[in-house]
């Protein structure tokens, strides 16, 4: 952050196992924690989709 960096971070690719089945978590918490301060929540999904459309692309 403080270098001006800005991280991706895939939601389902981490996980909380303390705070499993709660109402709210630390790690939504965490989750929105980044999205405000320090870069972007994503998904694997769709970061292979994005992948793959922008490898064909290059491909070309």
């Amino acid at each position: 952050m403080f270098r001006d960096y800005r991280c991706l971070v895939l939601e389902d690719c981490t996980a909380e196992p303390i705070g499993e089945g709660l109402p709210r978590s630390n790690h939504e918490t965490s989750l929105l924690a980044i999205q405000i301060l320090f870069g972007w929540i994503s998904e694997s999904a769709k970061l292979v989709a994005a992948l793959v459309t922008n490898l064909a692309a290059v491909r070309i």
